[in-house]
């Protein structure tokens, strides 16, 4: 394959991310503050909630919205989604997550360390 070739393709598929991202936001309600097409993530506020939102493209699982938020997991019916949703979400993105945490306190480790990564935060900031 070309060198142009294949960065013609990263930019189509950057731009169907851009597109997919910007949707999901829009249909949510979420004003975007940071997005990288190239990692696949937005992330927001959303006033409907008055909260941070993470929205994420997985090859995998598609497109995953998280409202941040502090909840009890423990009597929740959804706890084994949630887990599953951010266990596959940390191996993508190559991030080690402690499995005996309840899934609000590992989505805010994982959201905290891509946004470092991203430079979106400082290493000061966040938990």
């Amino acid at each position: 394959m070309s060198r142009p070739f294949v960065s013609k393709a990263q930019r189509i598929a950057e731009a169907r991310i851009d597109k997919l991202l910007r949707h999901a936001a829009s249909i949510n309600r979420i004003s975007i503050r940071h997005i990288s097409t190239n990692y696949g993530i937005a992330v927001g506020y959303c006033s409907a909630y008055d909260t941070e939102t993470y929205i994420l493209y997985s090859p995998k699982i598609g497109i995953q919205t998280w409202f941040a938020h502090e909840g009890d997991c423990g009597t929740c019916d959804q706890i084994e989604q949630c887990t599953e949703t951010l266990q596959q979400l940390a191996e993508e993105w190559k991030v080690a997550i402690p499995d005996e945490r309840p899934p609000t306190d590992l989505s805010i480790y994982l959201f905290d360390t891509i946004m470092r990564r991203l430079k979106w935060i400082k290493d000061s900031e966040g938990v």
